[in-house]
C-alpha cells in the first residue's frame, strides 16, 4: 500500500487566448513543495463530476513525479567572475553547473540569474549567486 501524504489542489479557469475552455486541476505534493499533476477538463465533463458521475475523461500531464514524497534542500551559491565577465550570464550558468557537477548532487538551478543581488562585488572580486535545489 501506498504511504499518505499532504497535498494541495488549484482549480482555475484559465484564459488561453487560442478558444481553448477548460478548467484546470494542480496537485501539488507538500513535502517536495512539487507540483506533480496537471488536469485538464472540459467545462461539461467537470459538471458532470460534480454532480456525481464517475471515470469522466479528461487530459492529465503528470510531472516530477520522482520528486513526490521528497523534501526539497535550497542552498545559495556564489561563484567568483573574472573582472571583464563580471555581469556575465552565461558565464556564471556555466561557473554553477560546474560547481554543480563538482559536488556529486542532482542540484537543480533555480531563479537563474536575473534578481538585482545576483552580481555583487566583494572586497575587490566580483561574484554572482543563485539558488539550487534539490529532493531527498
Amino acid at each position: 500500500m501506498s504511504e499518505k501524504s499532504k497535498g494541495k489542489i488549484t482549480i482555475s479557469r484559465p484564459y488561453c487566448g487560442d478558444g481553448r475552455e477548460f478548467i484546470s486541476i494542480k496537485v501539488q505534493d507538500v513535502k517536495s513543495r512539487t507540483r506533480f499533476l496537471d488536469v485538464e477538463i472540459s467545462y461539461s465533463d467537470f459538471a458532470q463530476l460534480l454532480t456525481g458521475l464517475s471515470e469522466v475523461s479528461c487530459d492529465i500531464i503528470p510531472n516530477n513525479l520522482d520528486r513526490v514524497g521528497k523534501e526539497m534542500v535550497m542552498e545559495e551559491v556564489v561563484v567568483e567572475m573574472s573582472e571583464e565577465a563580471s555581469y556575465s550570464k552565461p558565464l556564471a550558468n556555466q561557473r554553477v553547473l560546474n560547481w554543480i557537477e563538482a559536488s556529486e548532487h542532482d542540484w537543480v538551478i533555480f531563479g537563474g540569474f536575473s534578481s538585482q543581488n545576483t552580481f555583487f562585488k566583494k572586497e575587490g572580486i566580483n561574484y554572482a549567486r543563485t539558488n539550487l535545489r534539490r529532493w531527498v
